[in-house]
């Protein structure tokens, strides 16, 4: 009679024949995992000479799957996609006082002057 086993019994089974090693024995074939210190390492250098690169354009070039490549990206290094850039998600202390200190100034100036907003020029 064939007997499926869950994995928890296969350790159970090798433990009682006296094998205690902790890891998978070596197989050949691919590796589980792209996620190696390399590759994220590999992908910040790219992201830091490039942020507006795309996961397709990443993904060519390091040959990597798109959802790996946005894994590392968003937990690894911690990052997201704003207005087309890869930035961090989270800023520095002195970088969110920077930005209240400017968004106060900017808001006093709108306050002030009747026609600031029409001098206002974005990229």
């Amino acid at each position: 009679m064939n007997v499926l086993r869950k994995p928890p019994y296969i350790w159970i089974e090798r433990f009682d024949n006296g094998d205690e090693e902790l890891h998978d024995d070596p197989r050949a074939g691919r590796p589980t995992s792209s996620k190696s210190r390399n590759n994220i390492e590999r992908i910040q250098t790219i992201l830091d000479e490039d942020r507006r690169i795309t996961l397709r354009e990443l993904e060519e070039r390091v040959g990597i799957s798109k959802a790996t490549l946005h894994s590392i990206i968003t937990e690894d290094l911690e990052m997201s996609k704003a207005t087309e850039r890869w930035v961090p998600k989270l800023l520095p202390k002195e970088q969110k006082r920077e930005r209240v200190r400017v968004s106060k100034e900017l808001l006093s100036r709108y306050k002030a002057e009747e026609d600031f907003l029409d001098c206002i020029i974005t990229a």
